[in-house]
Formats: structure tokens, sequence, C-alpha cells
């Protein structure tokens, strides 16, 4: 089965008070013509389609569009929502949807909707996990252990009628980490001034672990393409770049095409799993009953591996360009430059360097260069007063714990301990719930 996933479409966002309207009707133009000319069997977008949780009527229409695009290719839809999204809306209507071939999780309301198709080789089984905080778990499961964001979703899984004799794939949008690999140390290698602010970046962290009963799974939240321990975990980042970042602007945006191969043979003996299985007709697409398939035995699981997974990143092209340009002023503006420039009209950081610049250089260079999305000066006066450099749009999307911990430690000369951050975001948590 080809699976076509991506991620973080943060649709009617703005990059430095300019709209990214043309540019996400551009690349979403794109991922719908992948859908059609690899033959995706399914196209995955694990959340955060929409980059405020009450969007504008027009990022709605291109959300709607490009959803019925899709699925006009004769490929099934499968959609869950993120944090930046209000899960009723995205959830509305899910029943209407599924008969047009497009499957959405709203809000997480005690079970995970999933639902069934079938290839030649069998029944792989989607499961649209919605993005999950603690808080929204234990009011469902009121006796369980639930504590940190590892806790909430193991629960979730666990009480998840999953049939490890058959494929399955996940769809989440969660801070998913591994013992090797964690997706905050690229952000402190480029802002170490913020590693003690996000000392106890593992509050909201998921373990790998817990996906362990899915052959696939589509992750959404970093917007970097990126694998979590094993082959079958992945990250597609985001379709576009949205921030001024180095490495962000280096990234090359992607999406991310999944060749899903045949469940492996169980294990001798254990044909009560293997038989346990029983498939939804081929084209139905709807969801799988808990009572149309017995669980399979846990000798049967523990042998079961995961499906064999080729994913292959191809190159989507944006219509704007996210890069960075550094000099003094008469240089920038100068004619010659300005000539040997491809695209004057890309979203630009600029950085001027002039010792003394003019009052009006960010009006000379807007004049030449119509999309600069951050602008900084870098001299002598600026390094005196200490300028970092940070945007205002960075600020802005910061997590809420973020920013508390970074008000406490220059409050108090001193970052927030363990304990303390524990007990701000679980305040946090019983905040958003309401």
């Amino acid at each position: 089965m080809r699976l076509l996933h991506v991620a973080d479409l943060h649709v009617g966002m703005l990059m430095g008070g300019i709209s990214l309207v043309r540019d996400h009707e551009h690349v979403l133009r794109q991922i719908v013509d992948l859908v059609s000319r690899e033959h995706a069997d399914a196209l995955l977008v694990p959340g955060d389609l929409y980059d405020k949780s009450l969007p504008s009527a027009t990022a709605v229409e291109i959300v709607s569009s490009f959803l019925t695009a899709a699925a006009q290719t004769g490929a099934r839809v499968f959609v869950t929502c993120g944090n930046h999204d209000a899960p009723e809306r995205i959830g509305y209507l899910a029943p209407l949807l599924a008969r047009q071939g497009v499957f959405v999780a709203g809000p997480y309301e005690g079970t995970v909707p999933h639902h069934t198709v079938v290839d030649a080789w069998g029944p792989v089984t989607f499961w649209l996990i919605p993005f999950i905080k603690p808080s929204m778990v234990r009011r469902y499961f009121p006796d369980e252990q639930i504590e940190t964001y590892t806790d909430a979703l193991r629960c979730v899984i666990s009480h998840c009628d999953i049939d490890r004799s058959q494929r399955n794939v996940a769809l989440s949008h969660q801070f998913v980490t591994s013992s090797g690999f964690n997706p905050m140390r690229d952000y402190l290698l480029q802002h170490p001034e913020m590693a003690s602010r996000v000392q106890v970046g593992g509050l909201n962290n998921v373990d790998v672990s817990v996906y362990d009963p899915f052959d696939y799974v589509a992750l959404g939240h970093i917007h970097r393409r990126q694998r979590v321990g094993r082959d079958g975990v992945w990250y597609a980042g985001s379709p576009l770049k949205f921030s001024t970042s180095d490495e962000e602007m280096r990234d090359q945006k992607t999406a991310t095409l999944v060749e899903l191969g045949p469940a492996p043979a169980a294990g001798a003996g254990d044909s009560q799993g293997a038989e346990a299985a029983v498939p939804t007709p081929a084209g139905e697409g709807g969801a799988s009953s808990p009572e149309a398939a017995s669980e399979p035995s846990p000798e049967a699981a523990a042998a079961r591996g995961w499906a064999h997974v080729d994913v292959r990143a191809i190159p989507l092209t944006p219509l704007h360009d996210v890069r960075p340009l550094r000099g003094e002023l008469a240089d920038l503006v100068d004619p010659k430059v300005v000539a040997q420039n491809d695209a004057v009209d890309d979203y630009l950081r600029v950085t001027l360097t002039d010792e003394n610049p003019p009052v009006d250089a960010l009006a000379q260079l807007h004049a030449v260069y119509p999309n600069i999305v951050q602008y900084l000066v870098d001299n002598a006066r600026a390094h005196a007063r200490g300028a970092t450099g940070a945007s205002d749009a960075d600020v802005e999307r910061r997590d809420p714990l973020e920013l508390f911990q970074r008000f406490f430690e220059e409050q108090n000369g001193a970052p927030m301990d363990e304990a303390q951050a524990r007990l701000v975001a679980e305040e946090l948590e019983k905040v958003e719930a309401r």
C-alpha cells in the first residue's frame, strides 16, 4: 500500500505580516498532484491543518479544496487535529466527509477513530489519534495513573482494540522522542541561550515505544522531516518554511512517500493470531468494528514484527523561498547586485551591517525587496545593546510554558526547577482544558 504523508500545513499563517495564502495554494496543489502521480492509496495529514484554532474563511476554503481534490484522486484521506487546530471544528461533519473518502478525527472522547482499507496483502487499519494532553485522558480513565504525556498516549493506545496480526498505521500529533533522538536538540544547538529555559523539555514528550503496536506512524508537530527511532516512525515536516532560523532556511521541504509491505508471517504455532483479522471489504473504507475481530493471542502479537516500509522524500517547490540577505545598504540596493539576485520577491531575513544606517533604510530595502519578513541590524551599536535578533513572530509562537519559564528566570535570576515547571505545566493544562 502506498501512503503519502504530509503534516503541519498551518494554513492561514502570516510570516512577518505577509499572508501565505498563495504559497499554501501553490504547495497544496503539488501535494494533490503527487497523490495522483504516485498512485497513493491514502493521504495522511496528522494535524495542524490551520495556524489558528479560529481560522479565517479563506483558510477554511483552502483546506476544504485541498482535501476535496485529494479525495477526488481516488485516495483515502486521513486527518487528525493538531495543537493549533480546534478539534470540534476539524471533526465537524466527519460522518458526511467519510462518505466522500475523507476520514477526520475530532476531539478525543475516550476512543480513537479507526478505518480499515484492504489491499492485495490484506487489511490495513488507520488509527486517527488527535493531539492529546494528560488532562484529556484522565476524564475518561480516572482509575489510571496518568501523569505524563507518555502515560496518556500509552493509556489511549492500550484501550484501542488493535489486531496485531494485521497491519496498523497511526496518525499522531505529539512531541515524540527516543533514546537517541530529541527534536529539541537541534533547536538548542541553534539557540544555546535557551538551554536553561527548556531543561524540563521532557514534560510534554511521548516516548516512541508507546507506538510499538503500529507498523507505520505518521507524525506531525515537528517542522523538519526526521525519523524517530525505528524505520516506521517519521515526522513529515511542514511543506513550507515558516521561520527565518538558519536551520529552517537550510531545510529542503518534502512530502514523504511510504511503501507499506505485507504483514510479516506469524510465528509457528500462532495460527490463532493469524486468523484473528476480519478484513473490511475492499473499497468500503468504513470504520472497522471492534466486534469484527478478536484480539490475537499475546504470543502471536509478540512473535509478529513490523511490516517492512520503504520511505522516500519527494521535494516540494515553494512559490517563494525563505533565505538570508546580509550586507551594507548601498550594496544591497545596488542595481547590479539586484540584477544578479534571481528571486528578489523571496521571503527574506535582511541583516544590515552599516554602522550608521539611515532612518529610511528599511524603506529603501522594501523598494527593492518587497517580502522582507525580518529586519536586523548587526553593528557595534547593536552588539553593545545586546540585541538578540529574535523576531516578534518567533516570540508569539513559543509555547506558554516556555514563555513562563523565561519570565520566571528574568524575575528570579535562576531557572525553575523540575518540580516548579511540572506544577506550572499542570496548571496551564487545566486552563486550556476549560
